[in-house]
């Protein structure tokens, strides 16, 4: 595997609620094997988690 490294000009990222980007037919799946972890391990971190969409870095150098 190689890295690639890019300058960038900056970094426009942006907050935009919503929900887990996920079928839902696998939320109930998801939500009963957490269950089953945190009666495993309730020492787990069930905290909020932000995830990002593929970035982008356009023609003017900012990553998006």
């Amino acid at each position: 595997m190689s890295i690639r490294v890019v300058p960038i000009a900056g970094v426009d990222i942006r907050f935009v609620p919503g929900p887990w980007p996920m079928p839902n037919e696998l939320r109930a799946s998801v939500a009963e094997r957490w269950a089953a972890m945190i009666a495993d391990n309730p020492h787990l971190w069930d905290g909020r988690v932000l995830g990002v969409t593929t970035p982008v870095i356009g023609a003017d150098g900012i990553l998006r």
